[in-house]
């Protein structure tokens, strides 16, 4: 039981994680097309 637990917490803050790197990833893509609209 005690693995069991442990696996679907790390699954869950996994999740989590790769949700937050994907959001922070676009902030900055999107932050750079605006500093590119801007120049041209």
């Amino acid at each position: 039981m005690g693995a069991a637990k442990i696996f679907q917490f790390l699954c869950k803050t996994n999740i989590l994680h790769s949700v937050f790197t994907l959001k922070s990833r676009i902030q900055v893509l999107s932050t750079q097309f605006k500093t590119a609209d801007q120049y041209f």
